[in-house]
């Protein structure tokens, strides 16, 4: 038989999230023709919807403060689901997505959630929707702040922040303004997965032929390749065993382009006075923008 369609099978026991990483936002975003050829300061914002009650989590950062490897969309969902954990009892987690390799399917992701499954006793799914099948709750979350972005200058990266907690005022956003010190770097654990592909020989199914993965809280990985198939074993080729916490994955903040430095310092023109940000080396550019 089929499984349950996975959006209707939210309960108080399960928790079911869409997520995606936002389009890149920009400060400041002025209509000063000044800043058309400027370097601007990217934002980014990883979008959790869940199903459950409609409550919506926004991880949010600039490129100061991290970049968009997997180890930043790792951080988040890891976080987001210890956070869960430790709110609620639940014991299953359903996690739909797009296909984007670097940010959802990977074996890196996979390692870490097969080791938080282990360690909270919980079955955690991963869904993947099919290319051109991929609109999303998160969607609708991502173009309603866009809409309002739309008509609203922008001059800090803090300024989002305020518009995104004022976005929905009946059942507020959640927006978790994060540094450089909330990454983990998962991509240099010991133990990680050597591959979550399928199959082994010539002809058998790759990695972007998955469309599920299922980890268990015995540790026990399982897949399947159509949404209606039922799980099987993942010829997982390395065994998680006793896993560390990551390290930090940034010790600093991040240094920015030179060039974009000069671009915005020359853009203070444009905005009010105590949007402006410091005359101090590039590395304290982010203190400048109150962010």
């Amino acid at each position: 038989m089929p499984r349950m369609m996975p959006k209707k099978s939210a309960s108080e026991e399960k928790v079911v999230i869409t997520m995606d990483l936002q389009s890149v936002l920009i400060a400041p975003k002025i209509e000063a023709s000044s800043a058309y050829y400027k370097m601007i300061l990217q934002i980014h914002n990883f979008t959790i919807y869940r199903l459950n009650d409609t409550a919506v989590n926004l991880y949010v950062w600039h490129e100061g403060n991290g970049g968009v490897t997997c180890n930043e969309f790792i951080s988040c969902i890891i976080d987001y689901i210890s956070k869960c954990c430790e709110q609620h009892k639940f014991t299953h987690f359903v996690l739909i997505s797009d296909s984007c390799g670097y940010q959802n399917r990977n074996k890196v992701l996979s390692s870490a959630l097969a080791q938080l499954a282990a360690e909270k006793k919980v079955a955690t799914e991963q869904l993947y929707l099919d290319t051109g099948h991929t609109m999303m709750e998160a969607d609708s979350v991502q173009a309603t702040l866009d809409q309002l972005f739309k008509t609203t200058e922008i001059y800090a990266p803090s300024d989002y922040l305020v518009h995104m907690r004022q976005a929905r005022p009946g059942h507020r956003y959640n927006v978790t303004s994060v540094d450089f010190n909330f990454f983990g770097d998962y991509e240099h654990q010991s133990g990680n997965l050597a591959s979550i592909r399928p199959g082994k020989k010539v002809g058998d199914p790759q990695v972007t032929d998955l469309r599920g993965l299922l980890y268990l809280p015995s540790g026990q990985i399982q897949y399947t390749l159509r949404h209606t198939d039922q799980w099987k074993n993942l010829p997982v080729r390395n065994a998680l065993g006793n896993r560390r916490s990551p390290r930090k994955l940034y010790k600093k903040p991040l240094k920015i382009n030179a060039d974009k430095y000069k671009h915005l310092q020359a853009l203070k023109e444009c905005i009010e006075q105590p949007w402006h940000c410091s005359t101090k080396p590039i590395v304290q550019l982010q203190n400048g923008f109150r962010f």
